[in-house]
């Protein structure tokens, strides 16, 4: 008796026979099926791996530029009349115990975070107004906005500048209704009016909020002692101009800091640089 005929004659055998074959049939679909998914999934990740490598591949590359242009701008350097003198190094390791008054400045991002950027900074410092438009953005998408450092803003008021303490002011003031980010971003775009002394005019382009109040607190000059102490304050650490940057651990519980000044307009990399060190020894900590 073939099969066939066996089959026929016992037609339970051949619904277990169809059954089966249509199980085998399943069981390959599907694990067809998932091999494909796993094949597209370890495909998109091979992809992103490489365009995350091509990406690190560039900043290193960029960093390296950076960091040659870095180490030129500290050599000796050949004044006019052929003596020579040691540049201001860019970079200075700094530890110490900050004093409590830059708990009341102005900051975005974790108000806990332990990696801290303090940027001194003056309304009508050419180089600030470069960060501000170019760096800042890309310190809150990278930095910033997603809680991992905190950003502190203080004034640095160079001589000179007529108007830098005003300006400081009217961000402050504005602060006083809850805008001084606007204020910050207004004042660096609406450079021609800061140097003109045009802060009425500069008043009435803040929105929701009430311009009267804004003009009487900058007329009033309250905060002018405030900028001189954050002037102070950024000495003491080591800053020689603006804008000037103290990148740093800080324990919340003492103030004690352990970091890097940063001297100068560098370039983003160069503080990217700065800031993933610390990330990276806050890691290693924990």
């Amino acid at each position: 008796m073939n099969i066939i005929s066996f089959l026929n004659n016992h037609k339970h055998y051949r619904l277990y026979v169809l059954l089966a074959v249509f199980i085998a049939v399943w069981v390959y679909a599907t694990s067809s099926a998932n091999h494909n998914d796993r094949y597209a999934n370890d495909i998109a990740q091979i992809k992103e791996d490489i365009a995350n490598l091509q990406s690190l591949t560039e900043d290193m590359q960029q960093l390296k530029s950076e960091i040659s242009i870095l180490r030129n701008s500290s050599q000796v350097a050949t004044n006019s009349a052929g003596a020579t003198q040691q540049k201001e190094e860019p970079l200075v390791e700094t530890a110490v115990v900050l004093n409590n008054s830059y708990l009341d400045d102005p900051y975005i991002g974790n108000r806990n975070a332990n990696v801290v950027l303090m940027a001194f900074y003056d309304y009508q410092c050419l180089p600030c107004r470069t960060f501000a438009m170019k760096t800042f953005p890309r310190l809150q998408d990278e930095y910033i906005n997603n809680n991992k450092v905190k950003f502190i803003l203080r004034d640095y008021p160079l001589e000179g500048n007529t108007y830098a303490i005003k300006a400081a002011s009217f961000a402050h003031c504005a602060g006083e209704q809850n805008k001084y980010w606007d204020a910050f971003k207004l004042l660096n775009n609406e450079a021609e009016l800061v140097d003109n002394g045009s802060f009425d005019a500069l008043a009435l382009k803040l929105k929701d909020i009430d311009s009267k109040k804004l003009q009487g607190c900058v007329a009033s000059a309250r905060y002018q002692d405030e900028a001189k102490k954050d002037l102070e304050d950024g000495k003491s650490l080591g800053v020689k101009g603006a804008p000037g940057f103290y990148a740093a651990i800080v324990n919340p519980t003492n103030s004690q800091a352990s970091g890097i000044v940063i001297r100068g307009a560098q370039p983003y990399a160069v503080i990217r640089h700065q800031l993933e060190s610390l990330l990276y020894q806050k890691r290693k900590a924990n």
